[in-house]
């Protein structure tokens, strides 16, 4: 995607996007509560550098510059030798640490409560000051950006909402709001507007799970295969039909992106109410699913039948059970030929919900858009007649300031 540069209009940019530091230096976990595979903690003001450097050292020794990410030890204070406390008393870290601006840093540690106590113990032993959230002057799309980012579930979605919160869109959005609008220039700025769009159904929900619906007859091994996609058995299996009743859910990551796989009741025909129920249940949920996987029982002497489901949601086709045929039917690209029991074919099963799942994604340090408000103004921008004020929409994109 390109971008116009000069030195004069890209110090006008870095200082348009930077987040104003406080004036004293304070540290905060970026990242949601709870346990997670990476957290982000951040160091802000005036002596976040002098704060890193006392309590990290680098695996190169090479001084960072704004914009690099360094691989880096957390070794503690540097008051160890005189401060025997629990706080500073731990063997070295591996930690990712990178520069934003000079008085903005983050470390990105393991995710787990103790690792992210500890380098905020660390950090306060040297006189940074922890608030539960460092208010800065940011605008909007910049706060949505970590409102985002703070509910992410996984490392993938969370890498595409902390290059966001770091500025990518903003600075899209600034670097061509300083250009003087003529057709060429809009013209460039609306095909970039629905490059960006493109992406836009994955991006806008990065901070909840897909919906992965199983549907299919009775006994053609729905849960069973729900149970070897997650690992445990969390679908009771029996060769009796109508043994799921309900919609039963399980929530897993697939490819780095959070899911939840719903298993359902067998379709067939049956005049008992209850079943009925769990059948009406099974349809509403795959009909307003992210992604369907249709289960056949590869031992059936009938013809694959799979259900006719809305055209806009994508499907999978499993036919399961073949460790109990001798010849298996021909497959297309979104076919998949597994068994549940034995584990044949479940890789091939997950590297096709895994290529389903990321269709849309986005390179993590592209500008996205997060939600409604932003699209809403992306596809006015993307779609925008000759007389259309460039500026004025590109300064709704970037939202007011907020304390």
């Amino acid at each position: 995607m390109s971008l116009p540069q000069n030195d004069h209009q890209s110090k006008t940019n870095h200082e348009r996007r930077a987040l104003i530091a406080p004036q004293i230096t304070q540290c905060s976990c970026l990242t949601g509560t709870g346990r997670s595979a990476i957290a982000v903690v951040a160091v802000r003001g005036p002596d976040a550098q002098e704060v890193l450097q006392r309590c990290s050292r680098l695996a190169v020794d090479q001084p960072a510059s704004v914009g690099q990410v360094r691989l880096g030890h957390w070794t503690g204070p540097d008051a160890i030798q005189t401060d025997p406390s629990p706080a500073t008393n731990h063997p070295d870290e591996t930690v990712v640490i990178t520069a934003i601006t000079a008085n903005h840093w983050e470390i990105h540690c393991h995710g787990g409560t103790a690792a992210i106590e500890r380098i905020l113990a660390d950090l306060q032993h040297c006189g940074a000051q922890w608030v539960r959230e460092i208010r800065t002057e940011s605008p909007l799309i910049i706060t949505e950006a970590e409102a985002v980012l703070a509910r992410c579930l996984t490392e993938k979605t969370a890498a595409v909402a902390l290059a966001q919160v770091r500025g990518a869109l903003l600075e899209w959005a600034v670097q061509w709001q300083s250009q003087p609008t003529s057709p060429e220039i809009l013209a460039t700025v609306k095909s970039e507007a629905q490059t960006i769009l493109r992406s836009a159904e994955w991006t806008m929900r990065i901070a909840q799970p897909w919906k992965i619906v199983l549907v299919g007859k009775p006994n053609v091994g729905k849960s069973s295969l729900l149970n070897a996609l997650v690992g445990f058995d969390r679908s009771i299996t029996f060769d009796q039909a109508g043994t799921t009743r309900d919609v039963l859910h399980t929530e897993t990551v697939i490819a780095g992106v959070p899911v939840r796989l719903s298993d359902t009741a067998g379709i067939r025909d049956s005049g008992e109410p209850i079943e009925a129920e769990g059948m009406r249940r099974a349809l509403h949920a795959a009909n307003t699913a992210d992604l369907v996987i249709q289960v056949e029982d590869a031992t059936s002497q009938q013809p694959v039948d799979f259900f006719s489901l809305h055209s806009s949601i994508p499907q999978i086709h499993v036919l399961n059970k073949v460790d109990l045929v001798e010849s298996r039917q021909t497959l297309s690209e979104n076919d998949v030929a597994t068994s549940a029991m034995t584990g044949v074919g479940m890789e091939a099963l997950v590297t096709l919900l895994g290529q389903k799942l990321l269709q849309h994604a986005p390179k993590p340090s592209e500008p996205v858009v997060l939600n409604e408000r932003q699209h809403d103004l992306m596809t006015q921008i993307a779609t925008s007649s000759p007389e259309f004020q460039l500026t004025a929409k590109l300064e709704a994109l970037i939202g007011e300031v907020l304390q």
